[in-house]
């Protein structure tokens, strides 16, 4: 129409103009006529709706008077003229109610009231009336005198009435609410036909003002437009919207055609770096191949696709598929010149084909199915290099413009593919090739120069991703000045995302060497725990009391270096911002009892009073992560310990005061309340020059300390930054020769607060399995008796951990099976059945979670219990065990009562 208009005389427009003036006014007219007979209709409505109710309710009433009436007149006289009245009553009550309940349809609530007169009438019939007719026909008049004189059927008539009286009674408040919202209508309607008439004056205004301006739009609007185009640098949305049909609309034609052109361009370089930026952080071909699938088929309009990737030299693996489960997209595999897939990857063109078969495949959605009218299949090469397949239905044609964001595309993506193909090998490559030294304090040292090392490393990384933003601004301010250094800006910009992409590595690097590294030492650890447990208990009486305490000397020291490793991996999460919390209520008055468990004997040894004392102000209830809290406690005491020679140990707990509330600065404002833990000595103390010192890792006030008290320096450090982590504050009064007083302050979150997902690496809670079993007893003779003569199988290829593990369980009467690797245990199973699995992870060739699946899926076992024994005990580990089909999960070092614990539970169970 627009089109039509700009092509029009003046003469005409202005008729036109005229014209819709008076359509206005017509319509005006009609809108008015039409509210004013619905307006008639609406009091018509109310009116004959009132009148009904009333009427219908009257005569209910009546016709329940008449049936009283009936059959007192009955009950006195006995004759059965009397019951006609009440015949009537009872049938003609019945018809009125159905009535009035068509009337009132609509109104919900008087429905509900009228049901609930229907039901009391219904009783009083049934109930009261009928009984007393029974008792009539039955001659029994003491019955009926007893049933008069109880006034049942007096008080339940006198319901009905009044039930009666409070329906209508509504019924007239809802007739007075409609007639007053027919009077609030009427009100809008007088205010509806001032505001048309000013919108009608305002339409005249516009088409007089639109009139006047549209003679000379055209070029104007043509002019302004092109200058606007050319004096922005960066906007290829702007386009000439002249549609008068001369030169000038040619001109604009053209450059709008040129635009296109560009924008087109501009839209295929943003997609080709969205996909680059996509690429980041990925380290699963799978994965890369699953997100790269998504996105181009939602990019192409695809409806199914599959994505294949080459293994070895001749095989096409599915990866990843879109609108499908996996299986039910395609076939899983392809070799180089089998179907379209395999000739594709063995010619390296484009395949489209756009003639498809009826029975090819079906698009399907929750409204129905369809067939796909066109497949597109496209190799995937980097370096000459054949790395894919893609494959993607679509019920449209693939466009130019697709096909060529498909080819800028692909080029980045193999060389992801290639990337995290090449990484992958690394990973696995570095994993087997880790030696552990037989010497574990070297590795400890190891571990704790190696953790300096990559935090100075994150921190010159970070550096310089500081130093890349301060480039990527000047950069940025380079294109705005001038278009002739895009070319530039693109390669520092590529050199930013290469910099970025290191710092991930590297980041990513360090969380699988402290992961691996925690692994490596585990494995060894357990045995030697194992073992020293196991001879510890000296179930033999072989051992001296000289040997049993080099026994206990080894656990000790073994235990002493778990809780090294467990501080590391603490320590590097929360400077990775992945440490959780769990808020729960802990409860105060039981923390001395706690503490003094765990301290006294060592104050004790050392000649100190240790005391621990609860104000009489402070609640009995915190919420806070105690196992956290807990934590920070015990690094405090047994630091404040260590550090005395002479003296004391106190401490006390108490709510803040208002003046350490006025100091405060992180702790949140929902905190419920806010209670100290001040922890005093009079050990040595600490200069002032040193007390932010001994808060960073790995330091100590000062060299001497280490050798003559031993430690890491990662205690305080990590209790630092746990406090932060639970919104509070650590604070260190101290003076040398005076004594140190350390004041942990926590505010008490709320119970409901969100928690994060990632735990403590090596702290997962027992299972509610079997927590119940350990509070009730097991049935049959006996916990032990439930171990004896069952079958288990040791999966793992560490000699010293099947040897641990065996001697331990052979006592508990149990048949031992070993196997080096999961193809021995798959063999194993295939001849002997067994009762119980224990799965290690960490294998050659076919690791655990393959083993666990095949023994699920292809062997058909899905009760058999198999419980994971590995030294990887991150929480996705664990969620990976589980997934792979384990029945439990158990992180090294093994606490030997806590897997007889989980083995009575799947034994019982199954």
């Amino acid at each position: 129409m627009v089109r039509w208009f700009n092509a029009w005389s003046i003469h005409t427009k202005i008729i036109s103009g005229f014209l819709i003036i008076v359509g206005c006014l017509t319509l005006f007219t009609v809108v008015v006529h039409n509210q004013i007979y619905s307006k008639q209709n609406e009091v018509n409505v109310i009116t004959t709706h009132d009148r009904q109710v009333t009427s219908l309710t009257n005569q209910i009433e009546k016709s329940v008077l008449d049936m009283e009436n009936g059959m007192q007149g009955y009950v006195i006289t006995g004759d059965p003229l009397y019951l006609d009245p009440y015949k009537r009553g009872k049938a003609q009550w019945q018809q009125d109610y159905d009535q009035l309940y068509e009337v009132i349809a609509a109104d919900e609530s008087g429905i509900l009231r009228l049901q609930a007169i229907k039901g009391n009438i219904d009783s009083w019939v049934n109930e009261y009336v009928d009984h007393i007719l029974s008792l009539k026909q039955a001659n029994n008049a003491l019955g009926i005198a007893e049933s008069f004189r109880s006034g049942v059927g007096i008080q339940q008539v006198d319901i009905i009435r009044q039930q009666f009286d409070a329906f209508r009674d509504t019924e007239k408040q809802a007739t007075d609410l409609r007639i007053t919202a027919q009077k609030s209508s009427n009100s809008s309607l007088v205010a509806f036909l001032y505001l048309f008439a000013v919108v009608v004056a305002g339409i005249a205004l516009v088409i007089a003002v639109f009139l006047s301006r549209s003679i000379l739009s055209t070029l104007r609007v043509a002019t302004s437009t092109i200058q606007a185009i050319a004096l922005s640098e960066d906007n290829l949305e702007e386009r000439i919207t002249v549609t008068s049909k001369d030169e000038i609309g040619d001109l604009a034609h053209a450059t709008n055609l040129l635009l296109d052109s560009h924008q087109q361009q501009y839209w295929i370089q943003t997609l080709t770096s969205d996909f680059a930026a996509m690429y980041q952080g990925i380290e699963d071909t799978d994965v890369l191949a699953d997100l790269f699938l998504t996105k181009i088929c939602t990019m192409l309009n695809g409806q199914y696709g599959a994505l294949y990737l080459l293994k070895g030299k001749d095989l096409l693996l599915k990866a990843a598929s879109y609108a499908g489960n996996g299986n039910d997209i395609g076939k899983q595999s392809f070799k180089v010149g089998d179907g379209l897939v395999g000739q594709c990857a063995k010619e390296r063109t484009i395949i489209h084909i756009n003639q498809i078969p009826g029975n090819y495949i079906r698009i399907e959605s929750g409204l129905g199915e369809a067939q796909p009218e066109h497949i597109l299949l496209v190799p995937v090469e980097y370096q000459g290099s054949l790395q894919a397949v893609i494959e993607i239905a679509s019920m449209e044609e693939f466009n130019e413009l697709q096909l060529r964001l498909l080819d800028s595309i692909l080029g980045p993506f193999a060389a992801a593919a290639d990337i995290v193909k090449a990484r992958m090998e690394i990973d696995r490559l570095y994993a087997e090739s880790q030696i552990l030294n037989t010497d574990l304090q070297l590795h400890s040292r190891e571990v704790q120069s190696q953790s300096v090392e990559l935090q100075t490393q994150s921190e010159e990384l970070r550096l310089q991703s500081e130093e890349l933003q301060a480039i990527n601004g000047q950069l940025q301010e380079q294109r705005n000045h001038a278009q002739s250094m895009t070319a530039e800006a693109e390669k520092a910009k590529s050199e930013m995302q290469l910099y970025a992409e290191q710092l991930t590595i590297s980041s990513q690097y360090k969380s699988e060497f402290l992961a691996n590294m925690s692994h490596e030492l585990r494995t060894p650890l357990n045995s030697m725990l194992i073992f020293s447990q196991f001879l510890k208990e000296n179930h033999n009486q072989t051992l001296t009391e000289e040997e049993l305490q080099y026994a206990g000397y080894i656990q000790n020291s073994g235990n002493d270096l778990l809780t090294l490793i467990n501080d590391i991996l603490d320590l590097s999460k929360v400077e990775a911002g992945k440490m959780s919390i769990h808020v729960d209520p802990v409860n105060i008055s039981e923390l001395p009892q706690t503490m003094e468990q765990h301290f006294s004997a060592l104050a004790a040894q050392k000649g100190l009073e240790f005391t621990v004392s609860v104000a009489a102000d402070t609640p009995d209830l915190m919420y806070t992560d105690e196992q956290r809290l807990q934590q920070i406690l015990k690094n405090l005491i047994s630091n404040a310990i260590k550090f005395t020679e002479a003296g004391k140990v106190e401490v006390t707990i108490q709510s803040a005061q208002p003046a350490v509330l006025e100091t405060l600065e992180n702790v949140p404002a929902s905190a419920e309340g806010v209670i100290t833990f001040t922890i005093r000595d009079t050990g040595m103390g600490i200069p002032e020059e040193k007390q932010q010192l001994i808060f960073e890792s790995f330091r100590q006030a000062d060299g001497t300390v280490e050798r003559n008290y031993g430690g890491t320096g990662l205690g305080l450090s990590i209790s630092k930054q746990l406090t932060a982590l639970l919104g509070g504050e650590l604070h260190l009064i101290s003076e040398p020769g005076a004594g140190s007083v350390f004041t942990l302050i926590l505010p008490s979150l709320a119970g409901n607060i969100e928690q994060i997902e990632v735990a403590s690496a090596a702290e997962f809670p027992i299972s509610r399995t079997v927590q119940s079993v350990e509070q009730e007893k097991l049935p049959g003779t006996g916990s032990f008796d439930v171990l004896r003569g069952k079958k288990v199988m040791i999966v793992d290829d560490d000699k010293r951990n099947t040897q641990a593990l065996m001697a331990p369980l052979t006592h508990q009467g149990m048949k031992v099976f070993v196997a080096d690797s999961g193809k021995e245990c798959l063999q194993l199973l295939e001849q002997e059945e067994m009762d119980i699995i224990l799965m290690d992870i960490m294998m050659p060739e076919m690791n655990g979670y393959q083993v666990m699946k095949t023994i699920r899926n292809s062997l058909n076992n899905a009760e058999l219990p198999i419980i994971a024994v590995t030294a990887k005990a991150m929480n996705q580990d664990r969620d990976k065990s589980l997934a792979a089909g384990a029945s439990d999960y158990l992180s090294k070092p093994i606490d030997m009562n806590r897997l007889f614990s989980l083995m009575r539970v799947w034994l019982t169970q199954k």
